[in-house]
């Protein structure tokens, strides 16, 4: 896919939902039947791994909520130069 990186606090959304590591093509075969109502929409992603993406988004604090399974995330120390709080 051809186009510009998206920084998702330039974005209008109430809320994001980010699938690390998901198909698209995938994705838009089955999300209606667990997301009625949603907007489904393919974007660039500013960053080729999880470290990468959340150093190019959230560059200063900001008050999202950000839930995670990923252990790259921590809010008990620093993991590849990004740290949660």
């Amino acid at each position: 896919m051809s186009g510009s990186a998206v920084r998702i606090l330039d974005e209008g959304w109430d809320y994001l939902i980010v699938l690390d590591a998901c198909r698209y093509d995938y994705f838009e075969r089955l999300y209606r039947d667990y997301l009625q109502g949603g907007v489904l929409s393919k974007k660039v992603s500013s960053g080729t791994n999880t470290p990468e993406w959340l150093k190019m988004n959230f560059k200063k604090r900001t008050d999202i909520i950000y839930i995670t399974g990923n252990p790259k995330i921590t809010s008990t120390k620093k993991v590849d130069g990004f740290e949660a709080q």
